[in-house]
């Protein structure tokens, strides 16, 4: 068997070929109809359309076969479009070298007999062939052959028209939007606008030509233009448009009074013609109401002396103009603003008294003649010589022939407004320059503590990780008892600390409220919990009280009203010495999913005297200075309890008198939640800091402080996991990049590099591994921006030190070992699920498509960055055409934009030469890498 060598032009022949978009497309008649025409004239059992792609050869149609596609190698029209003007005949394929043991005719589908004629683009491409095949040896007639060559052309017809097709469609939806976008922005614009066709009838027209004349659109586009010209106006518009017409002048303005819906109505309309000798012409209209103008120029018109006694009594100094700007009537009041007597001007132009520097770039004799303005702000020069700030308008009037006549003009002395504007910009940037200090400020103040927050934190960290070791061992109770106070006092300040955070944090309004599932009724008996200690110490009763009717799950920040509740019932436990403190809940009203809720505190503590009640919620406020001595405190818990509950829509209030104790009461409408969290886990029954050294958890902790260290090295250790310490972010990012971790626990502040600029150069790294690798942050920072900054860098969580031992085994657990998992199963990349799909779950085929796609990819990348660097217009469509149908088949849409936007680029127009080829190297090494982890995973 000789394989088949493939063309001298076979890049430009398999460009042309993906240009018609026809490979893997569906079956359809037109194609089948011309194979069983073709087998029935050649009295063959087995007619194809065969195209033949880089490996393969695809049947847009196969009667009498059922395969859709062979190799290359194998295939006999890969032969055959080596001479698009020939027709391949192999009469006995069992005595022609090139096939006598080819696979195809040892084997099925038998093929002893084949005749093939060329399918040949418009552009002379030879894409593949209309291919007749018999399981016995034999010849065409001329007359069988003659007719598959006539079919062959009917094939070639049919793919060009349907490419043809594709391109117009594509073509005219793209027409389309550039056609919608356009009307849209002219129904936005004040002025009418509408479009004629060439016998003068409306085909277009926007909402304000609707609105000002009055008629319903689908009137106006069964009406001649000349319909809405008024009757007195009709014969002038009528002969001045003929003569536009006549003289093939393409833009034209003209004034005429309109037919209303309340009367005529003068309007000022330009007019643009498009002449076209095949076509006619096409009118596109701009009118705009200029009645209230027109209505003014006729009365100034009417009455010129009326004006001039009139504009002797104003203010402002009115003027008439020569159209040169030349002074010929000036009002009285030139004296006050100018110092001359009004005959001193006449004759003089206005432009010799405007200051230099404005005259040029705001008026000028060509505007002033053609449009008038009105509203500028500029100097005239006194007879003082000083100049003086003024305000101008102007307007020309018209004669009957549209011709300027004279020019009117208003100025008026704006001195003291220009003052009082100066005045004003100054106290704007007074004020600008107070604002950025305010925000200076704020920025200092939660610098300072974020970084107080981290310098208590972290030796406080090492204080209550030592003592929460020590803890876990077996010791004599005088130790213990040394130990829990020093736990007291270090969860104590922990506490102090939390209080004016929050309160910093209110009070910027940096606060968020989490939205989830929670267990009211088990954080509530968590509360209780952990207050017995106290509520036994002091020998008191604490009664919680759960009213039946309401379900346990809720919607909410569960952890802000756990804050609320502890600190009212931390409150009522330290200011009851005997009695009893009772937490009730109750159902105030259900609507629907939500639920309103009533929660009480009692205590018969202390109580507050009325004079008191409202101060105890202020900052840093309590009763009294004495309570303040015997119970110490922050004067915070109240403040922030007040302040959460006002965000949530809700308010504290308070029953108490001195000496009988007090009700802290506030309700809070809650949705409800999902039942079914609330069920109990019954799978485990052990302990919360059971050993997993079984999992081989592997950790590494970037840390740089010691005493931390060795906290955390003791803990990981008691649990079963393997740990390994390094003192700065760039080692993290070193050992990461050669060893495969379960989690990372990172310092956010280090030296040389810092936890957030090892997490971001991390989770750049292009490996499946580094863009998941649980990073989980270890901040002294309890700032509402680090932990939003944490997420946005890409970090899974974070825990705050000092941390609790079970929350951060319970994060390493829930964490650990994912990274891995998605290491094992590359199937879940979506390129990846897509290959898998493709090759039917063959491993070999998938392995296979894969190095074809990454080949291509590679191929586009290196024609697409050449043909843009050396302007080769020809190349970049080839490339582009080239790699549009792997996108779609991997349904890879990163590269489409940049396809959009190359051309433009290599013109100078929107993005850079150089942008547009950066921007398809970031998405050609995302779907590289992709497919080289894919294929890693498929050794």
């Amino acid at each position: 068997m000789i394989s088949p060598k493939k063309p001298t032009n076979e890049k430009q022949r398999l460009d042309e070929l993906y240009s018609y978009q026809i490979l893997d497309t569906a079956i359809e008649q037109s194609f089948d109809d011309i194979t069983k025409i073709a087998a029935q004239i050649c009295d063959s059992p087995i007619s194809l359309v065969s195209l033949i792609d880089q490996d393969r050869q695809w049947f847009k149609s196969h009667h009498g076969l059922d395969v859709s596609e062979t190799p290359r190698d194998l295939a006999y029209c890969a032969h055959a479009i080596h001479s698009p003007q020939d027709l391949l005949e192999v009469s006995d394929a069992f005595k022609d070298e090139r096939f006598h043991d080819n696979p195809l005719a040892t084997g099925a589908p038998h093929v002893r007999f084949y005749a093939g004629a060329p399918l040949v683009s418009s552009s002379g491409y030879a894409l593949g062939t209309l291919c007749v095949i018999d399981h016995q040896p034999k010849s065409l007639t001329e007359g069988q052959k003659e007719a598959l060559w006539a079919l062959s052309r009917q094939v070639s017809a049919l793919l060009e028209l349907k490419k043809s097709n594709r391109i117009l469609e594509e073509t005219r939806v793209a027409q389309s939007q550039t056609e919608q976008t356009f009307r849209d922005r002219l129904e936005r614009i004040g002025d009418m606008v509408y479009e004629l066709d060439p016998k003068g009838k409306f085909i277009y027209v926007n909402p304000v030509l609707i609105r000002i004349s009055g008629f319903p659109e689908d009137e106006l586009l069964n009406m001649h233009f000349s319909e809405l010209v008024y009757e007195s106006d009709i014969e002038r518009v009528t002969e001045y448009y003929i003569r536009i017409l006549k003289n093939k002048e393409v833009s034209s303005y003209l004034e005429f009074k309109m037919k209303g819906v309340n009367g005529p109505v003068w309007v000022g309309q330009t007019v643009e013609i498009e002449f076209d000798d095949w076509q006619g012409v096409h009118i596109y209209g701009v009118a705009r109401n200029i009645q209230e103008l027109m209505e003014a120029r006729d009365r100034m018109e009417k009455s010129e002396e009326k004006y001039r006694w009139l504009s002797e009594y104003s203010a402002d100094m009115i003027c008439l103009h020569e159209p040169d700007g030349r002074y010929k009537y000036l009002s009285s009041s030139v004296k006050d603003l100018l110092g001359y007597e009004q005959d001193e001007l006449i004759g003089v132009s206005l432009y010799d008294l405007i200051h230099p520097d404005l005259i040029k770039s705001q008026v000028d004799v060509k505007s002033l003649n053609e449009y008038g303005f009105s509203g500028i702000e500029s100097r005239l020069r006194k007879k003082d010589g000083s100049y003086v700030w003024v305000e101008f308008y102007a307007k020309p009037i018209y004669n009957e022939k549209q011709e300027v006549v004279s020019i009117q003009s208003s100025t008026r002395d704006i001195s003291k407004r220009r003052k009082f504007d100066e005045a004003i910009q100054r106290a704007m940037r007074l004020a600008e320059n107070a604002k950025q200090e305010a925000i200076a400020s704020a920025k200092a103040k939660e610098n300072f503590l974020s970084t107080m927050s981290h310098e208590i934190r972290t030796p406080l960290n090492a204080i209550l990780g030592v003592t929460n070791l020590l803890l876990m061992e077996e010791l004599e109770q005088k130790h213990l008892d040394h130990l829990n106070l020093l736990k007291f006092s270090g969860e104590n300040l922990l506490s102090l600390i939390n209080d004016i955070l929050d309160y910093n944090k209110i009070e910027s309004g940096k606060i968020d409220f989490e939205k989830v599932d929670f267990n009211l009724r088990e954080v509530l008996i968590n509360l209780k919990q952990s207050v017995m200690p106290e509520v036994d110490k002091k020998g008191l009763e604490l009664v919680l009280n759960y009213d039946e009717q309401l379900p346990n799950m809720f919607v909410g920040d569960s952890v802000r009203i756990t804050q609320i509740i502890n600190n009212l019932l931390s409150n009522a436990v330290k200011f009851t010495e005997e009695g009893f403190i009772k937490l009730d809940i109750s159902l105030i009203e259900r609507k629907g999913s939500v639920a309103q809720i009533r929660f009480e505190i009692h205590d018969t503590g202390i109580g507050i005297a009325s004079a008191n009640q409202s101060v105890i919620f202020e900052n840093f406020a309590q009763a009294s200075d004495d309570t303040t001595r015997k119970f110490g405190g922050t004067g915070l818990g109240l403040a922030i309890t007040k302040k959460l509950l006002l965000l949530m829509g809700s308010k504290i209030s308070l029953d108490s008198e001195l000496g009988y104790g007090s009700i802290f009461y506030f309700d809070i409408e809650l949705p409800i939640g999902n039942e079914l969290e609330a069920l109990p886990d019954t799978k485990s029954g052990s302990s919360v800091f059971e050993s997993v050294a079984d999992r081989d958890i592997h950790i590494l902790v970037a840390e740089d402080n010691r005493a931390n260290q060795i906290v955390l090295e003791k803990f990981l250790q008691k649990w079963g996991m393997k740990v390994e310490f390094v003192e700065n972010g760039r080692l993290a990012l070193e050992r990461s990049k050669i060893e495969c971790y379960d989690l990372i626990l990172m310092d956010l502040q280090m030296p040389e590099m810092d936890g957030y600029q090892a997490t971001q150069e991390i989770r750049k790294l292009s490996t499946t591994y580094g863009q998941n690798l649980p990073i989980i942050a270890l901040t002294a920072s309890a700032l509402l921006d680090v932990r939003k900054k944490v997420k946005e860098l890409g970090m899974t969580d974070y825990i705050t030190k000092p941390f609790n031992p079970e929350e951060l085994y319970k994060k390493i657990l829930k964490n650990a070992g994912k990274v891995l998992k998605r290491l094992v199963s590359p199937i879940n990349d979506p390129i990846s699920l897509r290959l898998h799909e493709l090759s039917e779950g063959d491993p070999d085929f998938k392995k296979e498509l894969t190095q074809h796609y990454l080949d291509q990819y590679e191929g586009f990348m290196s024609s697409f960055s050449k043909a843009m660097k050396e302007l080769d217009e020809k190349m970049l469509k080839e490339a582009c055409y080239g790699i549009k149908t792997s996108n779609e088949v991997l349904e890879y849409t990163a590269l489409d934009q940049v396809i959009e936007s190359a051309q433009q680029a290599m013109l100078g127009q929107g993005i850079s030469k150089e942008q547009s080829i950066e921007e398809a190297t970031k998405a050609y090494e995302s779907i590289t890498a992709t497919l080289r982890d894919i294929l890693s995973h498929e050794l």
